[in-house]
């Protein structure tokens, strides 16, 4: 007899495990199935939540005492200037918020917190299929479903009434569309060619600091290397080396060490020199940014959702994503709410391309700082990027300035808000008193910090 369940999410990470959550607890009758590819999930670099991630897995999900004891709680990066790369720690410019977040943020191990969202779904009452793969995928719209499943070597098939596309950046969808003659989706791409390498090491125990988390960022657009150390489980760091545009992290032992050497300040290089390597070193590439637009679809399957990295995948180097999936949750919460199942499905994918808009704009301005960034570059993005360069700079002296900032990097307000006057006017005097000092016009194309930039929290 063929199993039949109510929803089968494909994919069982972040966006998949927290869907099925969501509903669970609007619909606990529902039958859901999630279809996980892996046994275990990856070590990822760790990932900074903002506070719109952080209020949904605290006050939506109810994992507040769970990041409290499993993840690192943090109230922002501090950030140190340094004149010279060989500058001690001790002696850069310190600059940092001076007023604490609404909600606790976290640093996060998102092979953790995937494992963990997963098996709480397990204990809601989601049946959980592990390793598995769909093979088949038949959209038969209003009468249902069908998917054949690779499970540990072994075919089955379900039937289901809906089906949930949270399988990430290698999606099939387009292709199971296409397989039943509906259109294929428009795909914008933004080729930045970002990889990068990690390992784990022992931390050692004569540590001459007092850091936790360490950063060192690249300058753009006349650096592209960066490097992370994070604090995980069993006293251990793990360390991501990265970079972009064909110039990528080494995977082997004195290259690995070389990388962290050339780096702009010599803490990071310090800090693993002597430390024990745990593992080996993992090398990851990521070509492009990528958006699937499916809200442009006239035709489209009912009974089918969409969401997190199957519809928009962005650099992950700056921390937007479990963001976006967090708002696609709650949107698609709010749908089902106040609509019939197949108007929600029709909403949601209208919703859907409104919410990725805002981060796919941030993302692609800087990684257009790089002029070797190959795609289509949004109206005005020199001046967008100089602007924003000098808001930052704004934000040493700023209450103001730093809270909208802020705001905006965790998509509680829209970017039109670092343009109102108060802002502006700041950001254009501060240009006419350079401009005064140095005697030649202000630039408008992007320009690099007079520093090089570390950050520890």
């Amino acid at each position: 007899m063929i199993p039949e369940f109510d929803v089968a999410i494909v994919g069982g990470a972040f966006s998949g495990a927290a869907t099925a959550l969501l509903i669970k607890r609007r619909r606990p009758g529902t039958r859901i199935l999630i279809i996980e590819k892996a046994t275990v999930f990856d070590r990822k670099v760790g990932e900074s939540t903002t506070e719109v991630s952080s209020c949904f897995l605290t006050k939506v999900l109810g994992l507040t005492s769970y990041l409290g004891h499993e993840q690192l709680t943090k109230q922002g990066l501090r950030l140190w200037f340094a004149n010279r790369s060989d500058q001690p720690f001790d002696d850069c410019v310190e600059i940092g918020a001076r007023y604490q977040a609404r909600l606790p943020t976290f640093q996060v191990d998102r092979a953790k917190l995937d494992a963990h969202l997963l098996e709480l779904a397990a204990e809601a009452g989601c049946e959980v299929w592990k390793p598995a793969k769909v093979s088949r995928c038949d959209l038969e719209g209003t009468k249902g479903q069908s998917l054949g499943i690779n499970v540990d070597g072994e075919e089955r098939e379900v039937r289901c009434h809906w089906v949930v596309d949270a399988s990430g950046r290698a999606s099939h969808l387009p292709q199971w569309l296409q397989a039943h003659d509906y259109p294929q989706p428009a795909t914008s791409l933004v080729e930045i060619d970002f990889a990068y390498a990690s390992r784990i090491y022992r931390r050692p125990t004569q540590v001459a600091h007092d850091w936790k988390v360490l950063i060192c960022y690249p300058n753009p657009p006349f650096s592209k290397r960066g490097s992370y150390v994070f604090p995980i489980e069993d006293d251990c760091w793990i360390v991501t080396h990265g970079s972009r545009l064909g110039d990528r992290p080494p995977a082997d032992e004195s290259g690995f060490l070389e990388f962290a050497r050339g780096l702009t300040h010599p803490d990071i290089y310090e800090a693993i020199r002597e430390a024990e390597p745990v593992t080996s070193i993992t090398t990851f590439r990521f070509p492009s940014n990528q958006r699937r637009h499916y809200e442009r679809l006239r035709r489209f399957p009912d009974r089918l959702i969409v969401l997190g990295d199957a519809v928009s995948s962005v650099n992950p180097i700056y921390g937007q994503g479990m963001t976006v999936c967090a708002i696609e949750a709650l949107e698609l919460e709010r749908c089902l709410r106040a609509h019939a199942l197949t108007r929600a499905a029709h909403k949601f994918r209208a919703a859907v391309g409104r919410i990725v808009e805002l981060p796919w704009m941030l993302v692609t301005c800087e990684d257009f700082r790089y002029p070797q960034t190959k795609g289509s570059r949004p109206p005005g993005v020199d001046f967008i990027n100089w602007y924003t360069r000098k808001v930052h700079e704004l934000t040493a002296t700023d209450a103001g300035a730093l809270l909208t900032l802020l705001g905006v990097m965790q998509m509680e307000q829209h970017p039109m808000s670092l343009y109102r006057p108060g802002i502006a006017l700041k950001v254009l005097a501060a240009a006419l008193r350079g401009f005064l000092s140095r005697g030649t016009a202000p630039d408008i194309a992007p320009q690099s910090l007079s520093h090089d930039t570390e950050s520890s929290s």
